[in-house]
């Protein structure tokens, strides 16, 4: 019976060493996993800011094809609507400020 114990002991002792070093292995992959997630994120960020700032210089590169007159009539027409409604917002807020 003592002997049995003894087994049992060892083969607890086995798949509890093996249970750890999972956890271990686990742990260390969790670890990159996390750093590849920030990394990604980092990426993402840098091109979410490139997109941004390429949509603004196209934006400014229509603009400016509208204001030379260079455009057709759609890009004419979108940009005055543009600059109708931009006039719009400044006026309700300086109205606002004299309130």
């Amino acid at each position: 019976m003592a002997e049995n114990n003894v087994h049992n002991d060892f083969i607890f002792d086995k798949k509890f060493k093996a249970l750890v070093d999972k956890y271990q292995d686990l742990k260390k992959e969790k670890s990159v996993l996390c750093k590849n997630i920030d990394d990604a994120q980092n990426q993402l960020k840098i091109a979410h800011k490139e997109n941004v700032d390429l949509q603004e210089e196209y934006r400014n590169f229509r603009l400016s094809e509208y204001l030379s007159a260079q455009g057709d009539g759609a890009v004419k027409a979108e940009f005055r609507h543009t600059i109708e409604g931009l006039v719009r917002k400044i006026d309700t807020c300086l109205k606002l400020l004299k309130g």
